[in-house]
Order: C-alpha cells, then structure tokens, then sequence
C-alpha cells in the first residue's frame, strides 16, 4: 500500500497501474476512494508519482469532499427499484432466511446484523434479473434480433454492454435509477444487436425505439454517479 500526505496534513492511499499502451500518467479517483495511477510501463519511479499526485491535489481533495457516502442497508430501512418503495423488515436470528412479500413489497431476511447489507444486495441482483431479462425481450423483438443471455454485472466503469455473440450485461445498480433510465440503458445495450458501433446508425435506432434518449442521458451524467453509494 502507497501513502502520500496531501496539503492538508490527511494521508491517502494511492496504487500504481502500469501499462503499455499508456503513453502519460493518467489519475482518477475510484470507487472505493483509493487515488489510481495508470502510468506508462517504464520512466516513472514513485518519486515522479507522488510529484504528479501532489500537482492535482487540488482536484483530488475536493474529489475526497464530494465522495458519496455508502449506503449500508439496516432493519426498516426502505429503497426504490424501478420506482417502487421497498421496506427491509430485519430479525436478528442466525437461520439465514429471506422472503418477500410481493403485494406489501416487504423484505423480510433473517440473519446477523453484520450480514444484512450483503443478503439484501444479493436479493436485488436476483430480483431484478426477471425485469432486466423482460426488457431486454421486448426491445430485442422491436428490433427483431435475438440475444443470447442477460446477465446482472457488478462493473464500475459502464452501465451496460453487448458482446458481439449477443450477451446483453446490465449493472445492478441501474436498478435505484428511474424506471425509465434503467429502460434506456437496457435499449441502448439492444440496439448494439444492430449496431455494434455509436454510428449515427445507431443513435437513430436507439432514439426511434426509446424517444426519451437524450432526457436518460441528461439523467445519468447529473445523477448516475450517485448510484454508487449502494455498491
């Protein structure tokens, strides 16, 4: 693990990514608040690094000050999936059972409080898997293609993506957006059925099939990394 002490006297951590097709030294802020340096793969010792950290210590700190709080799920707490309210109903029992009230839209999951916000994360990737897969087939069928599977994804840096062997991949976390972002992404991944590019081809299909494109849009870029307070 690096450290490095920023000009106001707190300490981060910072881990160095070479690789060879980096031709500069590239900084950005992850997830998890660690300061990542991708760097090319020789000419760059730890004391050019830091030296590079501390030229953006600015931006890095005031990066720090906006990081979204995590969200760690407690007992009677509740949280939207596609614009429906859900309540989390937590019995401090070792016997790890769930079950969900479908009309009541009520969690209930039996485990130690340690284990909660894990066993309600893994509860919604496999919920929200039926709705993903549904939209997927209606779009797909509008588009007349077909797909191979639909998956449910932990990524960090998308939102969705489309192999070019027609495996539709969604992240989880779209499922907290607005039912109608969540829609887009979903549209825009089925579209990549037709067009595996960002072609004007492309945006023109996207747009026909799903008209609320550019308000989706507009959505994510203000909001979407806000999201991430539920990883």
């Amino acid at each position: 693990m690096n450290l490095i002490k920023l000009s106001n006297d707190l300490e981060y951590e910072y881990i160095i990514k070479p690789n060879t097709r980096a031709k500069k030294l590239i900084l950005r802020v992850d997830l998890n608040g660690i300061i990542a340096i991708t760097t090319p793969k020789k000419g760059y010792n730890n004391k050019k690094i830091e030296s590079f950290i501390r030229d953006h210590e600015t931006w890095i700190i005031e990066k720090f000050n906006n990081k979204i709080e995590k969200v760690i799920f407690k007992n009677q707490d509740t949280f939207t999936l596609f614009d429906e309210i859900y309540t989390i109903k937590h019995t401090n029992i070792s016997r790890g059972l769930t079950k969900f009230d479908q009309e009541t839209k009520i969690l209930s999951i039996n485990c130690k409080p340690e284990f909660l916000h894990r066993r309600v994360c893994k509860w919604i990737k496999t919920y929200i898997l039926e709705y993903f897969s549904n939209q997927v087939s209606l779009y797909a069928n509008q588009l007349q293609k077909t797909y191979t599977t639909v998956k449910v994804k932990n990524t960090k840096t998308r939102w969705g993506s489309c192999s070019s062997k027609g495996t539709i991949s969604l992240c989880w976390l779209l499922a907290f957006a607005p039912k109608y972002v969540c829609d887009y992404v979903i549209a825009h991944e089925c579209t990549h059925l037709q067009h595996l590019n960002h072609s004007p081809a492309f945006w023109h299909t996207l747009t026909h099939l799903f008209p609320q494109t550019a308000q989706a849009e507009r959505w994510l870029k203000r909001h979407g990394k806000s999201l991430f307070a539920y990883y």
